[in-house]
C-alpha cells in the first residue's frame, strides 16, 4: 500500500525515499526466513560494486532504470535471493567468493530473472515442482542477461561447478534427490545451462 501511494505521488523513483523502505522490507524478510536479525553491509565500495554490475543486468533485462534495489547482507554464508518490490540480496560470503564480475553478474542476473518472471506470475507460493521450473527459467535468463550485458555467459555454470566442489568437500551428497527441494541440484542446472550455451 505504501509503495502504491508513493508511485501515485511520483516519489517511488527517488532512491532516497525508495531505498530505506526496501531496506526495511529486505531486513524483515531475511529476519523472518533466517530467524535472526538481518544486518545489511555499510561498506561503500562493496555496495557500489554490486550496484554497478546490477545496473547493467537491470538494463538488458528491460526493466526501468533503478527499479531494482541491490543489497549485500553482512553474513559469511552463501545466500542470494529476490523478493517483492524488486529487491535483490546477496551476502558477503558469496560476494567474497566471486572470482570476477562475470560470476557476480551471473548470480545477480539469476535473481533479476526471478523479478522478470514474477512480473507475469506475481510473488505467489508455488509447488516444489513449479519452484524448480522457475529456477531453470531464471538460470536461462541469467545466461541471456549476462551475455547481453557483456559478461561471459558460461560464468554461472562455472560458478555452480565450484559450489558442487564445496559441497563435496563438506561431505554433502552432490547427487541428492531434488524432489523435495525448491531448487534443482547443481549438476542438473549445469547440464541445462550447457545445452543453452551451445547456441551462443
Amino acid at each position: 500500500m505504501v509503495r502504491l501511494l508513493l508511485i501515485i505521488l511520483g516519489l517511488w523513483d527517488y532512491p532516497s525515499i525508495r531505498r530505506p523502505i526496501q531496506s526495511y522490507i529486505a531486513k524483515r524478510r531475511i529476519s523472518y526466513e533466517e530467524s535472526r536479525p538481518c544486518l545489511l553491509i555499510e561498506d561503500t565500495a562493496i555496495n557500489q560494486h554490486i550496484e554497478r554490475v546490477g545496473r547493467r543486468i537491470e538494463s538488458v533485462a528491460g526493466l526501468p532504470k533503478h527499479s531494482v534495489t541491490f543489497f549485500v547482507l553482512n553474513d559469511r554464508g552463501f545466500y542470494a535471493g529476490a523478493c517483492w518490490t524488486n529487491i535483490v540480496i546477496i551476502n558477503t560470503g558469496m560476494y567474497r567468493d566471486f572470482r570476477n564480475d562475470d560470476e557476480m553478474a551471473a548470480v545477480l542476473a539469476h535473481e533479476v530473472g526471478h523479478i522478470v518472471l514474477c512480473k507475469d506470475k506475481g510473488w505467489v507460493s508455488k509447488s516444489l515442482k513449479e519452484s524448480r521450473a522457475d529456477e531453470y527459467q531464471a538460470d536461462h535468463l541469467a545466461v541471456e542477461f549476462a551475455n547481453k550485458a557483456g559478461y561471459k555467459p558460461n560464468a554461472a555454470a562455472q560458478w555452480y561447478w565450484r559450489i558442487m566442489g564445496y559441497r563435496y568437500r563438506m561431505g554433502l551428497d552432490i547427487f541428492t534427490d531434488e524432489s523435495s527441494s525448491t531448487h534443482p541440484i547443481e549438476l542438473n542446472r549445469i547440464r541445462a545451462m550447457n545445452r543453452l550455451l551451445g547456441s551462443y
